[in-house]
């Protein structure tokens, strides 16, 4: 029989055989638990598991597990707070060499004509028309049965509405820019329907999309001459006198029911505005607290609305609730977007008014409208001061003296910006590696 001779655990097997066999590797020996414990290089278990003495092998394992258990509640944290996608809203103040210029929006408080109405209406029109204003809680419930007020079931197109509205050449008669006149209002200005009615919007002042300027102060912005004209008021929806002005970004659809400023009859008024610049993170980051902004830049973005090309906020809104009118009333305002059926006067009074309380209640319940990622709005600044001034009246009517000048029919507007400086509110990517104090 060969004798064999072994070498080592891993060396290959030598016999006296002339003839040659395959390698035979044999597996290391396993090492146990303690022996383990007193070769690793993790930070402790060496002392913890050290035999040699009963108290330093208990402080040590100790400290392993509370190091631990540190590092596992360290880990978990940073985990979780990734998985909330954190973020930090920033602001910065910058200087420009130019302004864009906002859209601007005037509305009458009372958008239809006194004089237009009574053209197309019986003189009953008026009492429906106080029924329908704020005091119409005072006054008895419109039986629509009598012969007088056979009118008020009729339904009439949009068109028909527009046309008792006021006219911009009655409301807006002189407007200047950057300090040169520009005379005749609609050179600059056209009609736009709003939820206030038919109101007037700057277009475009120069051949771009969008006009600048580097001008500031009250004396080289976008100056209006208003009348106020209240004795062709209407009965409507607010008691007050004036115009109510939003300044908007270009492009956009003014929410002017809402938002805005009013511009009071007898006054001129300044507004000073200064641009606020948004931009937000997309999902899975969230822009307002517990809900995401619309990435409506983004290129595979959609956009859901029916009735215009763009996404806007104010119009999923206004879209929302030609739906939700058009489910309780079976018709929408005039003033709705789309061509669905426009409610008669009686369908305004007994159903139409109440229906659109009651969705500015669940309108955020119902409609799914997000806010974009970025947007452009404007903060202003109001004075004002008595207009036209005593003196000022009496010249007018030494130049014009068949005229007689009532100061409550007047009103001025200067709109411009007090520097050439925006705020940019944004919110950057923020993770576990990036600290507050190094974000860029």
């Amino acid at each position: 029989m060969p004798t064999i001779k072994v070498t080592s655990y891993c060396d290959p097997i030598e016999t006296t055989d002339k003839e040659p066999r395959p390698l035979d590797v044999r597996p290391r020996e396993i090492v146990d638990w303690p022996e383990f414990t007193q070769i690793t290089t993790l930070h402790g278990i060496k002392h913890a598991f050290d035999g040699r003495s009963r108290i330093r092998r208990t402080v040590w394992l100790l400290g392993v597990i509370a190091m631990a258990s540190f590092l596992t509640y360290t880990i978990s944290n940073i985990v979780i707070n990734y998985y909330k996608y954190p973020t930090r809203t920033e602001m910065s103040v910058a200087s420009v060499t130019a302004q864009t210029y906002p859209q601007v929006t005037i509305c009458s408080i009372s958008p239809l004509s006194a004089t237009k109405l009574n053209d197309s209406y019986n003189p009953e029109i008026w009492t429906l028309m106080a029924a329908m204003s704020p005091t119409g809680w005072l006054m008895d419930q419109i039986n629509f049965s009598l012969p007088e007020f056979q009118f008020a079931l009729e339904r009439h197109p949009k068109e028909h509405y527009l046309n008792l509205s006021n006219d911009l050449s009655s409301l807006l008669t002189y407007c200047s820019f950057e300090g040169s006149s520009i005379g005749v209002c609609g050179n600059i200005f056209e009609t736009r329907l709003t939820d206030m009615g038919l109101c007037f919007t700057t277009r475009k002042m120069d051949h771009g999309d969008r006009v600048t300027t580097k001008m500031t102060g009250s004396q080289r912005g976008l100056q209006i001459s208003l009348i106020v004209n209240q004795d062709d008021y209407v009965y409507n929806n607010d008691m007050a006198s004036g115009f109510k002005v939003m300044l908007h970004q270009t492009g956009t659809e003014p929410d002017i029911v809402n938002k805005g400023f009013l511009v009071p009859p007898g006054f001129t008024t300044y507004a000073s505005a200064n641009v606020i610049n948004y931009k937000f993170m997309p999902f899975p980051y969230k822009a307002f607290d517990n809900t995401y902004c619309l990435d409506t830049k983004n290129a595979v973005f959609q956009n859901p609305l029916t009735t215009t090309g763009v996404y806007d906020e104010t119009i999923c809104f206004q879209e929302c609730r030609s739906t939700f009118l058009m489910k309780k009333c079976g018709c929408v305002d005039y003033t709705d977007r789309g061509t669905e059926t426009i409610c008669s006067f009686k369908e305004v009074y007994t159903c139409l008014q109440y229906e659109k309380l009651r969705f500015n209640q669940v309108k955020e319940e119902i409609c799914s409208c997000g806010k974009p990622c970025e947007s452009t709005q404007f903060d202003i600044k109001l004075s004002t001061a008595l207009y036209p001034s005593d003196l000022n009246i009496k010249h007018l009517e030494q130049i014009f003296p068949n005229l007689t000048l009532k100061r409550s029919n007047f009103a001025e507007l200067r709109i411009f910006f007090e520097n050439l400086v925006e705020t940019r509110v944004f919110i950057p990517f923020c993770n576990i590696h990036v600290t507050p104090d190094k974000l860029p």
